[in-house]
């Protein structure tokens, strides 16, 4: 009884505290869904057809919800999903839509190699690349670790590129395991498009992920304000002075964003809330600037990545740069009237993205296509020139 009476007490507190995000708190469970026309449960992907398997708490969720399949041999066929180690938040979520979209279309199961992490002393904090989809409503399940699961004997893969995966060059396969291989990136809604409400319940940030009285400030703040998002990436760009993405980009987006939100949305006095792996930088950069407009440093309070993520999800509006985590926060923005700034592409990345010249190629092109949503503003980080 007094552990429901804290509880209780605990839920009053929120609610009074915390008015204006009642509805974000209460619809992103695991169990609830975003948008009242859209609560029908999500139609499972199929089982495995045999391999013995045990019910283990991968992820310390209380009860042991995960399949996993050690020390067996699947049967095909199937998807094999890998996240790469080096993979922050946004690459993960790129890589399971496709993942998750192929299995869809073939109507195979979704396996899910799980890396040797241990899980308990991951912290989310900037520049930190570590296993994150358990943090969203995503329902992992079929969990193998390559090298202990076993495939067939002549049984091989079949590796997607970003190219194959795009024109469907997987169609005529059948009884075999397919992955995309360590090029792919995926990093368009095309590759997934016809699962798009799939993908937006999917990628909910969990509500026991989050620290919600660590973030309580700025929900309230960005949830009861004309909140812009905006995102200063250092993290992998600060290898070389060279590749630091020039400041002006940030200022002529702010500059524009308050001229887009009057002039279209009639707004004034917009507040900027600054999300970012290096706030010393991004204060400094920013000094002169928020002299006039009122700036508020989010990640200053020690935020994980993925409260981070949560938070810029709810921003009315965003600005970004060349950063798969803040396009998949305007993706998942709910906010129909939103208004999002971003950067063309910046060709010093490929100095620093270790990749081979084919699967470089083809970046540039979807990059240069079909990476940005047409309705988003897209400015040159160096001349700060719209791009049409």
């Amino acid at each position: 009884m007094l552990a429901v009476f804290l509880i209780l007490i605990k839920i009053s507190y929120l609610s009074k505290n915390l008015k204006t995000t009642t509805h974000y708190l209460s619809t992103l469970s695991n169990f609830e869904c975003m948008e009242q026309q859209n609560c029908s449960q999500l139609e499972p992907l199929p089982s495995p057809k045999s391999g013995n398997f045990t019910f283990k708490d991968i992820f310390g969720w209380g009860l042991p919800f995960q399949k996993t399949f050690y020390n067996t041999t699947l049967s095909p066929p199937g998807v094999i999903l890998e996240i790469n180690s080096v993979s922050g938040i946004g690459n993960q979520l790129f890589v399971y839509a496709c993942s998750y979209a192929l299995a869809k279309r073939k109507n195979w199961p979704l396996y899910i190699h799980f890396p040797k992490q241990n899980l308990a002393f991951r912290q989310f904090q900037p520049n930190q690349r570590e296993f994150v989809l358990d943090k969203f409503t995503i329902p992992l399940d079929n969990i193998i670790q390559l090298g202990v699961t076993q495939f067939p004997p002549g049984q091989s893969q079949l590796w997607l590129s970003d190219e194959d995966l795009l024109e469907r060059k997987y169609n005529k396969t059948s009884n075999q395991f397919m992955q995309l291989d360590y090029s792919s990136c995926c990093q368009s809604e095309l590759y997934w498009k016809e699962y798009e409400q799939d993908i937006h319940r999917l990628f909910q940030v969990r509500t026991d992920s989050l620290n919600l009285t660590r973030i309580q400030k700025p929900l309230k703040e960005i949830t009861s304000t004309e909140s812009v998002a905006v995102h200063v990436r250092r993290g992998d760009f600060v290898r070389d002075e060279s590749y630091t993405f020039p400041t002006q980009f940030h200022m002529k987006a702010v500059h524009l964003m308050v001229e887009m939100l009057r002039r279209e949305r009639n707004v004034e006095n917009p507040v900027f809330f600054v999300f970012t792996d290096d706030t010393t930088y991004a204060k400094r950069k920013f000094k002169e600037f928020s002299k006039i407009y009122q700036f508020v440093f989010v990640s200053e309070g020690n935020n994980t990545s993925v409260e981070d993520f949560f938070l810029m999800c709810l921003c009315k509006h965003i600005i970004f740069p060349n950063s798969t985590f803040s396009w998949w926060a305007a993706v998942l923005n709910k906010n129909k009237k939103k208004l999002v700034i971003t950067s063309a592409f910046n060709p010093q990345y490929f100095k620093i993205w270790n990749s081979n010249n084919k699967a470089k190629e083809f970046y540039k092109m979807s990059y240069g296509t079909f990476y940005h949503r047409k309705e988003w503003t897209v400015i040159d980080p160096f001349s700060g020139g719209l791009v049409t």
